[in-house]
């Protein structure tokens, strides 16, 4: 319809007419654009918020887990200094505890466990790592991803 009507007036050389129906129509297309882009904005600002959210528990668990294997190398590291001391220093003991040869038999492994957070590595795959603001964390995140994947190659 519009078409038509724009037709009629370029026929009748209505320019006025003319004008007027072509600035209607670029000034809806720049409002529709407007307002596909606020619309993505906001979904952006919500997304971010998801992912943040699943970061923050992500996170956690992994703090977790590592304070979990802490302890158990602390508590390895506490064993194997006992057998150095029954091998070097208390010479009255002639044997080691089997928690002892089992510390001392692991020395050769150290596995070095870091955990993925799936929220960042969703955010890297989709390419969408933009819609978080803190810059200071997309550093951090790619960072982190850096070292995983140097740590798995050692591994």
């Amino acid at each position: 319809m519009i078409l038509q009507r724009l037709a009629e007036a370029i026929r009748q050389q209505n320019w006025f007419t003319v004008i007027l129906e072509v600035s209607i129509v670029v000034v809806g297309i720049f409002i529709g654009l407007q307002v596909d882009d606020w619309n993505s904005g906001r979904q952006d600002r919500r997304d971010e918020q998801q992912y943040l959210g699943r970061l923050h528990d992500e996170i956690l668990s992994a703090e977790k887990l590592s304070a979990r294997l802490l302890d158990r190398r602390i508590e390895r590291q506490a064993i194997v200094l006992d057998a150095l001391d029954a091998v070097f220093v208390d010479l009255q003991r002639n044997s080691l505890t089997d928690k002892e040869c089992f510390a001392i038999g692991g020395l050769h492994y150290f596995n070095i466990a870091v955990s993925g957070l799936s929220a960042a590595e969703e955010l890297t795959a989709s390419g969408r790592m933009d819609i978080l603001l803190d810059t200071e964390l997309r550093a951090a995140l790619g960072a982190l991803k850096q070292a995983r994947e140097a740590l798995q190659t050692l591994g």
